[in-house]
C-alpha cells in the first residue's frame, strides 16, 4: 500500500440529502483501493476492489 491519494471525485459543499456518485475505475490498475467519504457526520472508509 502506498497510501497516496489517487483521485478526488467530489470536493464541494452540497445541500443535505441523498446523493449517488458513479465511479469509473478503468484508469486504475487491478487491486484493492479505499474510498474515504467525509461528511458533517463523520468519516467513512469503504473498500473498492478493481478486477
Amino acid at each position: 500500500m502506498s497510501g497516496r491519494e489517487m483521485e478526488t471525485w467530489m470536493d464541494k459543499d452540497v445541500e443535505q440529502g441523498a446523493y449517488s456518485l458513479q465511479i469509473t475505475t478503468n484508469q486504475f490498475s487491478k487491486g484493492v483501493y479505499f474510498v474515504k467519504m467525509i461528511t458533517d457526520f463523520g468519516i467513512s472508509n469503504q473498500k473498492l476492489i478493481v478486477q
